[in-house]
Formats: structure tokens, C-alpha cells, sequence
């Protein structure tokens, strides 16, 4: 297989930018990530890999899916290796992108843009100033297929969804089974009794999981719901916690959206605390929503 058919072009890869009040919590991002790409209809296969950057310049993250069976394989920037040093800036006709300190950076779409308006726009928004600045024609980049040196991508990993889950049960039974017949053979369990206390107990573990899986997939349905409504009133989650209850903490520059909010959310809510935040002029509310 050639270079060129090891590589993800520009058009092959969905990016989506999500803009957030902070860095989410290593702990949350999964959940956050699998509901905002479900609000967005982005249909999760086994074969989708993501990769993705959080931009504290902007408060945003940039997510990178691409749908491949490759298991070795090349994104369009890694044929830049050799400029990807120091801070440098590759423009081609139909995208943009930026190494920093010799990481990828970003990669946006070119739209008919001049270099001038390229370097004011990373300036600007992403307080990025290049060292380099590099063009490539059509036929410069044709040219990059013909390296031999380049090291595939190990920035994409697969996002495993919840049905993850489920095949893990399937193993689980597999070596259940397994393990009961070996230790029948091997250690001559003679008691039947004995054999259906194990055998209670593995199912009671199975059911125990299962149940712990239903209530994360409950979550996600509640949380996909609550985003919804936030959205309409342009509120933001700055963290958020599952117990009995779900606590929440909320953002908004207009007060009267989050009123409007809790009036029109249909469940029990308890405001915890509402203070003003002066030195980013905005509002921040904790919630306790009951359901």
C-alpha cells in the first residue's frame, strides 16, 4: 500500500470545536465528548478514532474523529514532519495548519485566505506569532508522497463507546466458563452445593455490573437532556457531579437566563449559591436538581 493511500487527507477528517468555561476534569471528558457528539448526529462506528486539544488561548477544545480500518496510517500534517519544528506555519490551498514548540497545533480550512490574513487571525485569537512560514503548492505536495521515513500516527486512538462494555461481558463469561470447567477437572469440586454457590456469586457480579452500566447510560440521557436546555439559554457548565442528586455548577453573563433556565426545566431544583464573578463579568450558580 502507498503513502498516499496510508494517509488521511484534509476532507477525510470531521473536526469539531467546542467551546468550554475551563479544562474538563479527566474524569468527565468521555461523558462530555460522547454527548456533544450525539447532539452534533455524529455516528459512532468501531472504526471511528479521535483525537483532541484543548486551547486554553481560546476556552475551546478541537476534536479530530476520522473513520478508518487501518490499524497504521498518516494524518495529512504528519507529511510535514520536517517542518514541524520550533513554531512554523504551513499554508496550502485547501488548509492551514500550525506546529508550536514542534507539536500540532490546529488546522483550519482555507477559504481563499492571504497569508496576512492567516498570521493576523492566529495572532489574534490564538496569541500565535509563526517562526516560519511555508507554502505548498499542489504539486509540492504531491512530492511529500514520496517520503519513506515517516513514522505512522499515534495521536488518533479508537473511542470506544458503551457497547465496550458489553463485549468485555462476553469475555468475562468466556473465562467464567473456563475457569469452572478447569477447576472441576483439576480439583475434583465433588460438591453441587459448592458449585452453585460460585456460580451465584459470579452471576450476582454480573448483575451488579450490569446494573452499574444501566445507571451510567441513565446519566447520559439526563445530561443529554439537560444540555439541551442550557443551550437555549446560552449557559455554560463549569463542573458537574452525580450522586443521589445531580450538582452543578452553571455560567451565564445574563442573570436572568438562569432564572429562566430553572423556570423552565421541568424537576426539582435548589440553588445552592448565585454570586457575580467581576473580573470576568459573569454570573455562577450552583444547582441541586433532583430526579
Amino acid at each position: 500500500m502507498s503513502l498516499i493511500d496510508k494517509t488521511i487527507s484534509f476532507s477525510e477528517v470531521f473536526v469539531l470545536s467546542l467551546e468550554v468555561s475551563s479544562e474538563i476534569s479527566s474524569k468527565y471528558f468521555h461523558q462530555f465528548l460522547l454527548t456533544n457528539l450525539k447532539l452534533n448526529n455524529y455516528n459512532i462506528t468501531s472504526d471511528t478514532k479521535i483525537f483532541y486539544k484543548y486551547i486554553p488561548q481560546t476556552l475551546s477544545y478541537d476534536i479530530y474523529l476520522i473513520e478508518t480500518k487501518l490499524k497504521e496510517f498518516y494524518l495529512y500534517w504528519d507529511l510535514f514532519a520536517q517542518y514541524n519544528t520550533n513554531n512554523n506555519l504551513i499554508i496550502t490551498d485547501e488548509y492551514f495548519l500550525v506546529f508550536k514548540d514542534g507539536e500540532f497545533l490546529l488546522s483550519k480550512a482555507n477559504k481563499n485566505y492571504t497569508k496576512e490574513d492567516i498570521q493576523y487571525y492566529l495572532a489574534y485569537t490564538y496569541k500565535f506569532t509563526p517562526d516560519t512560514t511555508y507554502y505548498f503548492s499542489n504539486k509540492e505536495l504531491s512530492a511529500l508522497y514520496t517520503q519513506n521515513n515517516l513514522l505512522f500516527n499515534n495521536q488518533f486512538k479508537p473511542l470506544y463507546t458503551n457497547n465496550t462494555f458489553y463485549y468485555y461481558l462476553i469475555y468475562l463469561c468466556i473465562v467464567i466458563i473456563s475457569s469452572l470447567y478447569l477447576y472441576n477437572q483439576y480439583f475434583k469440586i465433588s460438591s453441587i452445593d459448592q458449585q452453585k454457590k460460585i456460580l451465584k456469586n459470579l452471576k450476582n457480579q454480573y448483575h451488579t455490573k450490569l446494573l452499574n452500566q444501566t445507571k451510567i447510560s441513565n446519566k447520559s440521557k439526563i445530561f443529554l437532556e439537560l444540555n439541551k436546555y442550557l443551550s437555549l439559554y446560552h449557559i455554560k457548565i463549569l463542573n458537574f457531579k452525580f450522586n443521589q442528586q445531580l450538582n452543578i455548577t452553571l455560567l451565564s453573563k445574563n442573570k436572568q437566563q438562569l432564572y429562566d433556565f430553572i423556570g423552565s426545566y421541568n424537576k426539582k431544583i435548589n440553588i445552592q449559591t448565585l454570586k457575580y464573578i467581576d473580573k470576568k463579568n459573569i454570573y455562577l450558580m450552583e444547582l441541586e436538581i433532583e430526579y
